[in-house]
């Protein structure tokens, strides 16, 4: 079995006129945790192709859960900015999927 170090990646936001900073853990190019600027941590439980379909707390409460139809459109639960459907970044603002070279509409199925 081999060990693999998760890699971490930083970003800041500034949202409503507060900065945040937000550290995301990455391990296997599968979003696993964050924490925000409160230290606050979520995990990410995906399914094989990376889609988040269980977050929970620190603590191991479920937080929330979600469920996508083929193609990536939401079948349960609300989207959430941060990891979403394959592991991407989901856009709340636009309703778009960023998949780092374009963006795509699961709703068009279409970039």
């Amino acid at each position: 079995m081999k060990t693999m170090r998760p890699i971490m990646r930083t970003s800041r936001r500034r949202l409503s006129g507060v900065d945040s900073l937000i550290l995301a853990v990455v391990a296997s190019s599968l979003s696993v945790a964050t924490v925000n600027a409160t230290t606050t941590v979520t995990y990410y439980y995906s399914d094989m192709q990376g889609t988040p379909l269980i977050l929970a707390d620190a603590s191991g409460n479920i937080i929330a859960t979600a469920d996508f139809k083929p193609y990536g459109t939401q079948a349960a639960g609300s989207p959430t900015a941060g990891p979403g459907y394959t592991g991407h970044l989901f856009d709340a603002d636009s309703l778009l999927i960023y998949m780092q070279a374009r963006y795509y509409d699961p709703d068009a199925d279409a970039f």
